[in-house]
Formats: C-alpha cells, structure tokens, sequence
C-alpha cells in the first residue's frame, strides 16, 4: 500500500466521523422545535417578534415563564412559554 492510500483512509474515516456528528446535532435540534400558537409582538429589546404557526428552536427554557428562542433567520429573543407548544 501506498504512504498516500492510508492518508485517504484516514481522512475518509474524519469525514465520517464528523458527519456522524452533524446527524446528532440535527436530530437534537430537530427535538427542540416549537411552533407558536398565537402572534407576540416584542415589548422590549430582549424579547422576539413571532407569528402564529412560526416554527422557533429552542434555546433555553432556564426561565419557567420565558424561553429564549431563535426563529428561521436567526433572529434570537424571549418569547412567552405558553405561546409555544412542540412541533413534534
């Protein structure tokens, strides 16, 4: 075997291992999506502007009451707990 046939091994092996990855990672947030069930206009800078049937991820539920999400562009922000109910 060539020196450079085993440093494809090894790297194909890498790619595998990091698209191994990847899946988790998307499988783990595909769990913590949420969908709003009623619209919420922010009422402070800390806070997110959503829509009814908007499909958030969730970031943090530290907060009992507020959740700290992020929407499809990426925007992130609080949003009321009892406005969301999971998607899945």
């Amino acid at each position: 075997m060539r020196e450079d046939e085993g440093e494809e091994e090894i790297n194909y092996h890498a790619e595998y291992v990091d698209l191994n990855y990847h899946a988790e990672y998307v499988d783990l947030m595909r769990r913590h999506k949420y969908f709003m069930m009623y619209d919420y206009s922010s009422q402070s800078e800390h806070e997110l502007s959503v829509k009814k049937d908007e499909i958030l991820t969730l970031l943090d539920s530290a907060h009992q009451e507020w959740w700290y999400m992020a929407n499809s562009d990426g925007k992130k922000g609080y949003v009321p707990s009892n406005y969301v109910a999971n998607a899945n």
